[in-house]
């Protein structure tokens, strides 16, 4: 299974690919650095899912937030605070 970080009044949820392509660049480096960020930050809610079909472009990110829905491709566990950044519209 894969972790979740979830606040009971979330206003962005960021959901990391977890399937193998993406674990091997880095998605569960990614998901961990997140789910630490989120967890200071509160109002974000961060999971892991199952394959989003761009094995290729991996490390698959999407952040439903202040933006809307948005899918980031070729994402690196150091990106983890500009993609919180980007859910909570900072």
């Amino acid at each position: 299974t894969t972790g979740t970080t979830t606040s009971s009044s979330s206003t962005a949820e960021i959901t990391v690919c977890t399937n193998n392509a993406c674990v091997k660049r880095g998605a569960k480096e990614m998901l961990a650095n997140l789910q630490q960020e989120a967890s200071s930050c509160g109002g974000v809610s961060v999971k892991g899912a199952r394959c989003m079909d761009a094995c290729g472009a991996g490390c698959i990110v999407k952040v439903n937030g202040a933006a809307g829905l948005q899918t980031f491709i070729h994402v690196g566990p150091d990106e983890a605070g500009a993609v919180l950044a980007l859910a909570v519209g900072q």
